[in-house]
């Protein structure tokens, strides 16, 4: 775990751009598995696919005191191609 990684916090804020590239949208996704999918492993998702993509969610929670391993993994999945450059920022919170 990042040392830096608060263990229980929310996300307060999630910024996804596509820069450039042959993609025309991304999804961006913030889980607690190296390919995060399905309610059970997912902090917070994109569920409409954008170019820039700014506070989806909300207000996401996540608590990794019991997950194994203490990690959370960010994805971001262009819609095509393999050349995207795509910036993604979180902004996350102590949650106690």
């Amino acid at each position: 775990m990042s040392p830096d990684l608060l263990v229980v916090g929310v996300v307060v804020r999630q910024m996804c751009i596509l820069a450039s590239g042959s993609g025309t949208v991304v999804v961006p996704i913030l889980g607690t598995q190296p390919n995060p999918a399905g309610t059970q492993y997912v902090v917070c998702e994109e569920s409409l696919p954008g170019k820039t993509i700014v506070d989806n969610n909300g207000r996401a929670t996540y608590d990794l005191v019991n997950t194994n391993p203490n990690r959370l993994y960010h994805r971001s999945r262009p819609d095509v191609g393999a050349d995207n450059v795509i910036t993604s920022v979180y902004h996350v919170r102590p949650r106690w």
